[in-house]
């Protein structure tokens, strides 16, 4: 039976590429900490809040790994960690979002099967058997890009996801990935540009059969409101002496 379309936030895209027999789901953009230069923990902690253990725990190999074994379906864990955590999901953000402590999360969590491929059947660190995105299909590498007002900005990010077998540190020995989670995480501050502006994130996944997934989450940044309200309120005052000046 084929699977159904990638569950997305609004106005944010999945698209397959090739024949992919996984598939994100679970897309969402929001606003969480990112903590201070230069090493920014409150990273880590703002996706331990979404998706907290026991379910899933820190690997120093894969970020956000596999935690207690726990059943699925995995499509909705982002959602409710969203409402858990108290994040902000959104498209609208102003700069105190995307500045000082804070940034934008693009997170989504990617599942087994797609369209009319079965999902292969395996272990995974949640079951002895199960439909799972099998080992060989890893790494699954791509890149995060971003746009500003229609400008790439540099650099682009690299993204590798690892199978999980005797290479990491501490090991796994299962056939696969019963699901897996990807962030993109960006601030203004990271690379020095101005907040606001009209943004794109395109993220590109494949794994090693070269198939894959392209995806789009466009944003916009606002100025502050305060801010927005003083320039009106400037610009006004403006207008009113350029018109006593005009009277004589």
């Amino acid at each position: 039976m084929p699977s159904p379309p990638p569950r997305c936030s609004a106005q944010t895209t999945a698209t397959p590429v090739g024949t992919p027999a996984w598939q994100p789901t679970d897309i969402h953009l929001f606003v969480a900490p990112i903590g201070s230069a230069p090493n920014y923990d409150g990273v880590l902690t703002s996706l331990q809040a979404v998706l907290p253990e026991p379910n899933h725990r820190f690997h120093p190999d894969l970020f956000i790994g596999p935690g207690d074994p726990h059943a699925g379906p995995y499509t909705h864990e982002i959602a409710d960690g969203l409402v858990s955590s108290g994040f902000l999901e959104k498209t609208i953000f102003d700069g105190a979002d995307f500045t000082g402590t804070n940034g934008i999360y693009s997170a989504m969590m990617n599942v087994p099967g797609f369209g009319v491929i079965p999902a292969a059947q395996g272990s995974s660190p949640d079951f002895a058997s199960g439909p799972i995105i099998r080992n060989s299909m890893f790494p699954i590498q791509g890149s995060g890009v971003r746009y500003n007002d229609g400008v790439r900005l540099d650099p682009a990010t690299t993204l590798y996801i690892p199978p999980l077998d005797g290479s990491l540190n501490p090991p796994f020995s299962v056939d696969g990935h019963s699901h897996f989670p990807q962030f993109y995480i960006d601030s203004a501050d990271f690379y020095g540009f101005a907040a606001e502006g009209d943004y794109i994130y395109e993220v590109e996944l494949r794994d090693t059969a070269g198939n894959g997934w392209n995806i789009t989450a466009p944003f916009v940044v606002v100025p502050e409101p305060g801010t927005a309200l003083m320039l009106a309120i400037g610009s006004v005052a403006l207008l009113q002496r350029r018109h006593r000046y005009a009277q004589g």
